[in-house]
């Protein structure tokens, strides 16, 4: 793949507090938003993210230094490749937070659940467009053993089957909700 210089592109805050660049090659194109851009050029010399997969599926990526892996999944039950999200039914954006035996997964489902209206959308009716937004349990299968350490009223349910847990969250509204977890095997004081 060939490389190509960064290009700015334009802003919605002023300069000083975000930019962002995008790249395109060979018919796909990545793009990175730098807060405090002050301090852009380290970013953009070197990639400080690879990239776990650019797809019609899914889009996911994992900063080395934070070890944050985050995932856009487009497509339910999608072959989604990479290190911690092995599957979810429906379309989803989640995040990573590794630490030693912890692990912190923010969910977010992006389907406000509105009626779908396949005409004119300058057309919709307001029964449509005044809807309230209608919740969706979100099913996503996560690589290891692990459990909630905190009650969260959003988690429906979680399982571990083959290894791997199987974790069921109530999405709304596009909220993001914060699931703290602990690798199974450690206990919260330290303790086996």
């Amino acid at each position: 793949m060939e490389k190509h210089q960064l290009q700015p592109r334009g802003r919605l805050l002023p300069e000083s507090m975000a930019r962002s660049w995008h790249q395109s090659c060979g018919g796909s194109y990545e793009y990175m938003i730098v807060l405090d851009t002050q301090h852009h050029q380290h970013y953009l010399q070197s990639k400080t993210y690879s990239i776990l997969q650019k797809d019609n599926m899914a889009h996911s990526i994992h900063h080395q230094s934070t070890g944050i892996t985050a995932y856009a999944v487009f497509e339910p039950d999608a072959v989604l490749k990479g290190h911690m999200l092995i599957k979810a039914d429906a379309p989803v954006l989640a995040q990573f937070k590794e630490s030693p035996n912890r692990l912190l997964l923010t969910v977010a489902g992006p389907d406000i659940g509105q009626a779908r209206w396949n005409h004119n959308m300058s057309h919709m009716p307001d029964s449509i467009t005044n809807a309230w937004a209608k919740g969706k349990v979100i099913t996503l299968t996560v690589k290891g053993e692990w459990y909630a350490t905190q009650h969260i009223s959003s988690l429906v349910s979680s399982a571990v089957r083959n290894g791997n847990t199987i974790i069921s969250v109530f999405c709304k509204d596009g909220e993001s909700i914060d699931l703290p977890l602990q690798h199974r095997g450690e206990s919260t004081n330290g303790e086996e």
